[in-house]
């Protein structure tokens, strides 16, 4: 992936992190706090470094909260802070980055890792309000810049190309390895992480379950579903526990359709689990060969998209949750 796309990528699935906890307190602009506590729970080099350093998502949400009450205490006031309402980030409204978020997204150069550059610009953001917030945690800074600069700004390896179109994302997830596979593997709760699946699948005859797309939206508005996907076939190929789980998806209603397969690689990280998405499509059908290298660019872009946006469904049903 080149440093333009690793970039695009990488400030995507930081926004959705980001807007994910602003939703948590009903608030439709994300600042530096949603910035920061999205970078606790990023895959990349920034968030490895934050979480190495050991500051996890709660800690750093509990030092945000001690922040505000210290200079409220320095007024004279005394506030006591509700406690946000958990979401799963499945349903947000509209959000977006503040002003100086945006700037600050504006002002760093293109990497292959995205997260350890905004972090640096984030510690040394003018206002000093991230460096008050991280003076109510354990991390040394010293030792976290030291990380960073020894990490230099490497490429990825490439991916092998096995003739399969596929793509794939690695993710941070903010709970055990164990309860993150009892989530995957288990086909009633498909729903809660399938971006695919509206409402609880129905088990059928032949061991596969039955799921339809959902209505709407994370925001609410509804969707429109392309003739012959509304049903979905899922398989569930194989599952070891708690290290795999491999669904197949088929569309009944589009026997010529391509099959789905989803690969979901799990191990235990620091402060949760790490979950690498794997999506590939297999051939039902013969296809017309000159067609497909030229929407080969693009199919290959729908299918790490389809990877990114799973793997942040994922992450959306942990992260709102608090200790």
């Amino acid at each position: 992936m080149s440093r333009l796309a690793a970039t695009l990528a990488a400030s995507q699935t930081l926004s959705m992190a980001g807007f994910a906890e602003a939703a948590r307190h009903h608030r439709t602009v994300a600042d530096l706090d949603d910035l920061l506590i999205a970078l606790t729970v990023d895959d990349g080099l920034g968030g490895q470094a934050l979480r190495a350093g050991g500051v996890q998502r709660d800690d750093l949400r509990t030092a945000i909260v001690a922040t505000r009450a210290h200079r409220l205490a320095a007024l004279g006031i005394a506030v006591v802070s509700p406690e946000p309402e958990d979401s799963s980030g499945r349903h947000m409204t509209r959000c977006e980055w503040s002003g100086r978020v945006l700037q600050l997204f504006q002002s760093v150069p293109v990497t292959h890792d995205f997260s350890a550059t905004i972090l640096r610009a984030v510690l040394d953001e003018p206002s000093g309000h991230v460096a008050e917030v991280l003076a109510h945690t354990t991390l040394d800074r010293a030792e976290l810049e030291r990380v960073l600069d020894a990490a230099g700004d490497t490429p990825p390896p490439r991916p092998i190309d096995t003739g399969v179109l596929s793509g794939s994302v690695g993710v941070h997830v903010a709970a055990p390895v164990e309860v993150v596979w009892d989530l995957l593997a288990d086909p009633l709760r498909l729903h809660e992480w399938a971006p695919s699946v509206g409402e609880s699948a129905l088990s059928m005859d032949n061991g596969s379950w039955l799921a339809t797309t959902p209505a709407a939206g994370p925001d609410g508005r509804p969707l429109r579903v392309r003739d012959g996907i509304r049903h979905q076939h899922w398989t569930l190929l194989g599952a070891s526990m708690p290290t795999h789980v491999e669904w197949q998806v088929t569309y009944p209603d589009l026997p010529r359709a391509n099959r789905q397969r989803l690969l979901l690689e799990l191990a235990p990280s620091a402060g949760g689990a790490r979950v690498d998405v794997t999506v590939q499509w297999h051939r039902t059908a013969p296809g017309r060969s000159g067609l497909g290298r030229i929407l080969r660019p693009f199919t290959r872009w729908a299918t790490r998209q389809g990877a990114r946006s799973t793997a942040q469904a994922i992450t959306n049903v942990f992260f709102s949750s608090s200790r």
